[in-house]
C-alpha cells in the first residue's frame, strides 16, 4: 500500500479523499448527494460536482464520518484482544 501511495502526487491524494468523502455522503444521504458522483461501465467513480465549502449538510456528514471511523477503530481494538482473552479463559478452565 505504501508503494502505491508513493506513486501518487498531492492532487491524486486530494481527489481520492474527496471521492471517498462524497461516496460516504451519497451512501448516507443518497437524495442529497447521488448527483455529485457518476459511475462508468468499469465501475469507476467520477466527481461531477463538489459541495460548497460551507455546506451545512456536508459538515454534518463529516462529523458522522469521524464518529464512524472512531467507532470502527475502537471495535477493531476490541476484536484484536478477543483471541487473547479467549486463550486466557481456556487456560483457566483447563
Amino acid at each position: 500500500m505504501r508503494k502505491a501511495r508513493a506513486k501518487l502526487d498531492d492532487d491524486d491524494i486530494a481527489r481520492i479523499r474527496t471521492l471517498s468523502r462524497l461516496r460516504f455522503a451519497a451512501d448516507l444521504v443518497p437524495d442529497a448527494f447521488d448527483d455529485y458522483l457518476s459511475i462508468n461501465k468499469k465501475l469507476r467513480y467520477s466527481i461531477e460536482r463538489l459541495p460548497a465549502t460551507d455546506d451545512s449538510m456536508m459538515g454534518r456528514i463529516t462529523s458522522v464520518r469521524q464518529r464512524d471511523q472512531m467507532f470502527i477503530d475502537v471495535l477493531n481494538r476490541i476484536l484484536r484482544r478477543l483471541p487473547q482473552r479467549d486463550a486466557w479463559a481456556l487456560r483457566r478452565v483447563a
